[in-house]
Order: structure tokens, then sequence, then C-alpha cells
């Protein structure tokens, strides 16, 4: 890379686009390859409220959720839609999240549309190729084939108005991005993709001449679908697309036509779900022919807001159902703790698990602010004779409450490291029990108000299915 476009690809990361891409490194780094997957793509999520909230919006949005069958946590999500779906969803919001805030040039929004819908299309064509594909890949690396463009008109650093005069004055649009940039945008994509390693799929899509690849192929139609569509659908050069396409599928172009125009209003209806609404509208040039198709309508926009209380139900309902569909141990700890993290609107929520040796407890998974440097200071001796809070409930094997005022009641229950770690929050905790045996306990921490009896009931009641889940068969 050239200097120019390494201090771009720097900017961009630690100051335009830092939040996407923390988040999509973390997305990026999570693989189906170990045990806790599950509980990783949660806890990325779960760390951002905002991130957790259009996640859910979009699981239950009519182009995930077609059934309507609600769902209230990340975790019964990834059992629902798949790994690699809910993935995707969280890296897809991220980036609508990072170019939603603030100011953005009209043309980024433009970009967006085109590459959402392009990445629709792509995977859709690619569920009818008669290859084994992986589909969400062949997602993410169309909706991110455009990456420097939009990155660019979001950030573009003053350089917006004299690019777009010398795109009126010179061609290829690479020459003219050359002039004024430096580098073209479509070398900034490679350039972000490979440092935010988001995609394995997509360098090789942007580099290779060959047509053979029927995975390039998909990606290649679907970008040029949506480019032209976005234009207007009626134009020869749509047409002429699609006859493309299903010449190479071997499809009919009436048939595949419809199948295109549909796909084009489940991408718009779900671009609605997003929060792009008002922005953005890629089927607004459907001429008679819209009547025909047939969109599935959206009937969870603007639904109020849970209640906290109906939270509570809802995630110990999503619970019951793992435990009965015999979900694995780790992806209804996940659940449990999202449950407790969320539900009883908790700063902090930990794992924490007893080592072999059974002399020392430490952090297995933490959801909350600051995450890894708790989980680094949540690690604590485990001695009978010690009084500390967390030795005092593996003695006891029930759980408790403390809220600041039990320091002075009770000030051996804080030694210094608790000290660092509670601070002066009121906080709960639960023993996790295996055949009688204490195993590790879950703690949460909150640092307003005070924990009420329904909070600490709740409480219990969600460390309870996690003791069923140990205990069950599938430990």
């Amino acid at each position: 890379m050239s200097d120019i476009l390494v201090k771009w690809v720097k900017r961009i990361s630690a100051k335009d686009f830092p939040l996407f891409a923390h988040t999509a490194r973390k997305i990026a780094s999570i693989t189906q390859d170990y045990a806790y997957s599950t509980n990783d793509l949660a806890e990325v999520i779960l760390c951002d409220s905002a991130l957790t909230a259009r996640v859910l919006r979009m699981v239950n949005s009519a182009y995930y959720n077609p059934g309507r069958m609600q769902v209230n946590t990340v975790s019964r999500a990834i059992i629902m839609l798949g790994f690699d779906v809910v993935r995707n969803i969280a890296l897809t919001s991220s980036m609508i999240e990072s170019m939603l805030t603030g100011q953005r040039h009209d043309r980024a929004i433009e970009e967006l549309a085109i590459s959402y819908h392009a990445a629709v299309q792509a995977k859709r064509l690619a569920s009818i190729s008669k290859e084994q594909l992986n589909v969400e890949e062949i997602f993410i690396a169309a909706l991110l084939h455009r990456l420097g463009h939009i990155a660019f008109w979001c950030f573009p650093s003053g350089k917006a108005k004299k690019l777009l005069e010398v795109y009126q004055q010179v061609t290829p649009a690479s020459e003219a991005e050359y002039t004024v940039l430096g580098f073209t945008l479509n070398e900034l994509t490679r350039a972000l993709i490979v440092e935010w390693k988001v995609s394995s799929l997509l360098p090789d899509a942007m580099d290779t001449e060959s047509r053979e690849d029927i995975s390039l192929l998909d990606i290649e139609f679907g970008y040029e679908i949506a480019k032209l569509a976005s234009k207007g659908w009626q134009r020869e050069s749509v047409k002429s697309v699609i006859h493309s396409i299903g010449k190479n599928l071997k499809i009919d172009t009436k048939s595949l036509e419809k199948f295109i125009r549909e796909t084009a209003v489940l991408a718009n209806q779900s671009m609605l779900d997003l929060g792009l609404n008002n922005r953005v509208n890629i089927v607004d040039t459907f001429e008679a022919d819209k009547k025909e198709l047939h969109p599935i309508k959206q009937t969870l926009r603007n639904r109020e807001q849970e209640s906290v209380t109906d939270l509570q139900f809802s995630v110990l309902r999503d619970l019951t159902y793992m435990l009965s569909c015999h979900a694995s141990i780790n992806t209804i700890l996940s659940a449990i703790l999202e449950g407790v993290y969320r539900a009883l609107e908790m700063d902090h929520v930990v794992l924490a698990i007893i080592n072999a040796k059974g002399d020392h407890i430490d952090a297995r998974y933490v959801l909350g602010k600051n995450r890894v440097t708790l989980q680094k200071q949540f690690s604590f001796p485990i001695n009978s004779n010690m009084k500390d809070m967390f030795n005092y409930t593996i003695k006891r094997q029930e759980p408790i409450c403390l809220t600041p005022q039990d320091r002075e009641k009770h000030p051996e229950y804080f030694v210094d490291s608790i000290d660092i770690v509670a601070g002066s929050a009121s906080f709960l905790l639960a023993p996790i029990r295996i055949k009688g045996q204490i195993k590790g306990v879950i703690y949460a921490e909150k640092k307003s108000d005070e924990i009420s009896e329904h909070i600490f009931s709740t409480f219990c009641h969600f460390c309870e299915h996690a003791n069923i889940a140990f205990n069950s068969q599938y430990i």
C-alpha cells in the first residue's frame, strides 16, 4: 500500500469508524472451531446495547423470521438462525449503526443501499445454485464489495466536492479517484478488508478475472443487479443482466426476473427493519408489475419495547425451550448470563469457575463494559477458612444479596481484591452445583438503585436453570 492509503486506513479505523472496526475485528475472529463460540459472539453483541437492540430487531424481521416466532435473546437467535447468520446480522447492524451516527454524505447512504441490495441478491442467487456454498460468506463479501466507497463517502475529509467534479471530467472512475486521492476506492476496500479481516472470499472476488467460480459470479451478478436497478428496473441493461444470470443458472428469464424483483422487495423491507427508512427505497422504480409481487410485510415495525418484567418472562421461556430441545450447555449458560444482564438490568454479570485443584475461582465469561479488564481482575482464592463473600457463598451453598450497607455489617466479606472488583455496587452471588458439589458462581453487579426482592428472586430463578443444565445430560 502507498503511504497515503495507509494513512487513510489508519484514520478510518482509529477516528472515523472505530466502533465498527473494533466490532468487525471481534466478530471476524470468532469461529465455530471451538466450544464457546456462541458465548463469544453473544458477548460481543451484548456489550453494546444499541447493537443488541438492532440485532434482535433484525432477527425478528420479516426477512429473517417470516414465521414470527418471537426471539428475545441473542442466544436463542443463534439457535434459530445459526451462528453464521447472527454473526453477519451483527456485522451488518454494526456498520449501519456507525453510519447513521451523525451527518453523512448522501452518496454514502446510496452506496450502502446498493451494497445491501447486492448482498441479498447474491445470497439468494447462491441459494438456488447447484453448488454447495456458504451463502452467508457470499452475503458478507457482496455487502462489503464497496466498503471503501462507503467509508470514503462517510468520511471524505474534504475531498467529496473535488472528487465529484473530477468524476465529470475523467473516466474511468478509478482514474478520477487516483487523481484526487492518490489511490482508488477499490484499493481502499481491499486495504480495509485486510486490516479488519472481515471476509476471506472478498479479496478473491476483487482480484480474479475468472468467471468460473460460481460464488464470485453470484457476488458480481448481485452487485450488477443492484447498481443497474437503482436507476430503473425497466432499463435494457437490467434485462440483459437477468438474461445472463438465467443462462448461467439455466432458469428461464421470466421466472428469474420475478425472483429477482421479489428479492428486491425483501431487501428493501430488510433495510427498513435496519432503520434506513425514509432514506432509500430500491423498489420505487417498479411499474405495474409491482402488484404481481408478494412482498413479506413487516408486522413488528414500531413494536413497543417490552417492559423489563415481560423480558424476564420471555427469557425464562427461552431457557425452558432450550432445556427441552437439548441445547448445548454453553448455549444455555450464554442465555442465562444474557437474561441476568438484560432482564435484570445489571452492570456486569460473571460466570466464574473453580479450577481443577479447587483452590481458585476465575472468571470464565463476563458481560458488561470493560469486560476484559474485569475478567483479569476476577480471580480469588478458595479456602474453607476464609470468610470473604465468595468462600461464604460456596460454603453456604445458597444465593446471597449484598448491598453497600452490608459492608458495615459484614466487613469480612470484602477483602481488598474484592473491593477492586465490586467497589460500592450492590451484587448478587449464586453457586453452581454439579451433583451436590460447588463448581463455580454466577456474579451480578448493579451500581445504581437497590436490589429489590423481585430482582433477587428472578436472579435465583435464572441461576436454578443453570444448575438444572449443569446437572442434566448436557454436561
